[in-house]
C-alpha cells in the first residue's frame, strides 16, 4: 500500500521554486518583516508597542529603515 502524501521529489521541487512575489514598480522581490514601533501614553504614563508585517523592497526601504 502507498502511503498518503507527498513523496521526496515533491518537497525539492517545492524548496526550488521561487515563492516570493515581485514590486511591480522596482522588480526586486518583496521582503516581509516585523515593524515594530513605540506609542506613549501620556494619561497613564506608560509605553506600547505596535507591531504590523510591511513588505520591504527598494522602493519603500528608506522609509521603513530610518
Amino acid at each position: 500500500m502507498a502511503k498518503g502524501g507527498k513523496g521526496f521529489a515533491d518537497k525539492t521541487s517545492k524548496a526550488g521554486k521561487n515563492t516570493k512575489t515581485v514590486c511591480p514598480v522596482c522588480g526586486e522581490p518583496i521582503d516581509y518583516i516585523k515593524h515594530v514601533t513605540t506609542v506613549s501614553d501620556a494619561g497613564k504614563k506608560s509605553m506600547r508597542f505596535t507591531e504590523k508585517m510591511v513588505g520591504v523592497c527598494k522602493c519603500n526601504r528608506d522609509q521603513i529603515y530610518k
